[in-house]
């Protein structure tokens, strides 16, 4: 008999807290300073679960903030209104108790890259969503993508490297894939003017080197990490990853939330 399964299934959860300080979270907050919740404690070493609150940019930022010192699992609640990686839910009393309450778990997995500026200067980050190399629409730069499944140089104004967290977002709306939750798949994008094309590889090392008169710049999971006047981007496998817990179907919801935004744009 697997005792682990049996354990983890009827494991009792408990939540430590970190809500952003907005308007649209008060009522959360309001809820953790005036009811006694006793899965909800301030003590992260006593917890097994961390209880994220606003959208979904605050919950993949702590997620990389606390990931270092953090190995269990992420619970997300949507305080906003972007949430593909949140839960919907009107009060915290509706938090599962135990493990067996999640009707999915999805691993997410870390993409890590280092990152060489013309000056020799390196930066090695993890990403979660994507990385986005590029400057000025109004300017053309060679890209040599090297990795065991793809060759490749392109002139083009922007690159972009998609995690499956990310295939619904800016990847979805200029008709990219989804890719499978949980999936090591990477997309990559090039861009200058629409349709974009793209290609998918399974997620290896993988080596961009540019060579151009212009600067280029490096964007991490949005604004979160900038690297200004690089020359090469270094992808490696990367085994680090988190879970996130739901207490809906995770694949329906997401489907279902990305048709809705591709109604809502074409």
């Amino acid at each position: 008999m697997d005792h682990s399964f049996i354990y983890f299934t009827f494991m009792k959860l408990s939540y430590y807290p970190i809500f952003n300080k907005r308007p649209e979270s008060d009522r959360f907050l309001d809820e953790i300073n005036t009811n006694s919740y006793q899965n909800i404690i301030d003590d992260k070493s006593k917890s097994n679960i961390c209880l994220i609150g606003w959208w979904d940019w605050f919950m993949l930022d702590m997620i990389k903030k606390l990931s270092k010192e953090w190995h269990e699992l992420f619970f997300g609640v949507n305080c906003w209104t972007l949430w593909f990686l949140l839960n919907d839910i009107q009060s915290l009393s509706e938090l599962p108790t135990h493990y067996s309450w999640f009707r999915s778990v999805v691993d997410v997995y870390f993409l890590q890259a280092t990152i060489t500026t013309k000056s020799w200067e390196t930066h090695t980050v993890l990403a979660t969503n994507d990385i986005v190399l590029g400057n000025s629409i109004m300017d053309y730069y060679r890209f040599d993508i090297t990795s065991p499944s793809l060759n490749k140089s392109i002139l083009w104004t922007w690159l972009i490297l998609s995690t499956w967290i990310w295939s619904t977002a800016y990847w979805l709306g200029n008709w990219g894939p989804i890719f499978p939750s949980g999936s090591q798949l990477l997309g990559i994008m090039w861009i200058a003017s629409k349709p974009f094309h793209y290609t998918c590889i399974q997620k290896d090392k993988l080596t961009i080197s540019v060579s151009d008169r212009y600067s280029l710049s490096c964007f991490v999971d949005g604004f979160a990490t900038t690297v200004k006047d690089i020359s090469r981007v270094e992808i490696i496998p990367c085994n680090k990853k988190i879970q996130l817990g739901f207490i809906w179907d995770f694949e329906s919801k997401r489907l279902l939330l990305s048709q809705e935004k591709l109604g809502s744009s074409y």
